[in-house]
């Protein structure tokens, strides 16, 4: 239940970053910026919109590196117990 749980934080805050990714990429590209589009120019909105997105990226880093640490231990698990056969 808590890795189910886990999994889907992690894609909730994983398309949270991906969003802000590609208005860093349409910023680049196009000189459009989707999240004043969206928050229709307002400052305040739009400054939460960033800082949701902030913390999404964050977030995610964090899961990736509980994944990625999870993941090593539980082979290494395996590992062990095929050196006993």
């Amino acid at each position: 239940m808590a890795n189910s749980t886990l999994i889907v934080f992690f894609y909730i805050f994983l398309y949270i970053s991906l969003v802000g990714a590609l208005n860093w990429g349409l910023i680049g590209a196009f000189q459009f910026n989707l999240v004043a589009f969206v928050s229709n120019k307002k400052k305040n909105v739009e400054n939460g919109l960033y800082i949701v997105v902030g913390f999404a990226a964050v977030i995610t880093f964090i899961l990736s590196l509980i994944v990625i640490t999870s993941s090593e231990n539980y082979h290494q698990e395996d590992e062990e117990q095929l050196q006993e056969f």
